[in-house]
Order: C-alpha cells, then structure tokens, then sequence
C-alpha cells in the first residue's frame, strides 16, 4: 500500500497516482483558467517548506515510510510529494498563463537562484542539488518545460509536417497509457524474473 519496496523506474508511481489530488480544490479556476500567479507561488512555497522541514525531521516507527513518500528520506527512492508539487502548480498555471513574458520570468529566476546560490553558498538554491530537490533545480525543469511547450507549440515547421506532427500529438495525449503500460510490464517482469 505504501510502495515501499516498487521495481526500480517506478518510484514515482505515487508522487502520479496523489498530484491530480492536488488540484481538486482549484478545480473551478482552473476550469475557468483563472488559477492566477499568486496562488501557484503561496501554494508551491507551503509545500516546498513543508517538504523541507518535513525532509529534516527524524520520524521512526511505521510513518517513516509515509514521511518518505511525502517529504523523502535517506532509505528509499523516491520522488517526494511536497518538493514535486511545484512543479505540478506551475504545469497548471502555465496552461493559461503561457507567454514569453512568464519564460522571462522563470528565466530571471532560475538565474538569480544559481548567482545567489553561488555567491552565498546556499545548497537549497543551487542548480545541480536533486535530492532533496533544490529550489534550483526544480526552477530548471519548470522552465524547460516551458520553454519547450512555447517553443512546440509556435513551430509552423512541426505542423506542416503532418506526420510528425500527429505523432508528438499521438504520444502527448497518450503518454499516461505508455506510462501505465510500462509499469504493469516492469511489475510482471519482477513478478516472474525475480530482479529488482
């Protein structure tokens, strides 16, 4: 139940499973694509504290794992719940929100994060520190993300090649079933092979 012991490639499969959670309580703003700036900032720095201070915390006894599953820790492999919920807040605000401007931002930022990191030597900060995620880091993968859906989305090229073009749809609107696909896969083969 608390997937404490999932085949290799697969220890993400509850940060998936819990995230859509997440957005029920905004449901209707972003329905209405009115899930502004504002909200995605106090809501992914609750988290990221939240994660952070959780991380530090000694927990023993049976809700290590749990404390594991939301927060990390140092036995099992994971992709912790509150360090990731940013960047699924910053997905969903990005979807009405996509403009160079807010690629300017991001950019801004992830900049000022790696000179400040550098200067006062702020781990948390930094652009190379995965685990626990730094705030660095994740800013990076937020603003790859979007850089590319800008990007994908305004190339003329990529929709006049019409193959390609329904392909990469194909696999986006898909890749959840690719996902799935691949876990029961994984979860066989350690079923009946026996490798972790």
């Amino acid at each position: 139940l608390l997937f404490t012991s999932p085949p290799n490639f697969t220890e993400y499969m509850f940060l998936f499973m819990f995230l859509p959670f997440i957005a029920l309580p905004f449901s209707h703003a972003i329905r209405t694509k009115s899930f502004d700036t504002f909200h995605a900032v106090v809501l992914s720095v609750v988290c990221y504290i939240s994660g952070y201070v959780l991380y530090t915390s000694t927990v023993t006894g049976p809700l290590a794992s749990l404390k594991e599953l939301i927060a990390g820790g140092s036995t099992l492999l994971r992709f912790p719940l509150l360090f990731y919920i940013p960047v699924y807040v910053f997905g969903i605000w990005w979807e009405s929100n996509r403009s160079v401007r807010a690629i300017l931002i991001g950019t801004a930022f992830t900049l000022i994060c790696h000179l400040v990191s550098i200067i006062f030597t702020i781990p948390s900060l930094a652009i190379d520190i995965r685990w626990p995620p730094s705030i660095g880091f994740l800013s990076i993968g937020i603003l790859s993300s979007m850089l590319l859906s800008y990007a994908v989305s305004y190339v003329k090229v990529l929709q006049k090649l019409s193959a390609v073009y329904r392909y990469l749809s194909y696999v986006g609107k898909d890749s959840l079933d690719f996902w799935i696909s691949h876990l029961v896969l994984l979860f066989l083969y350690r079923y009946y092979v026996g490798f972790h």
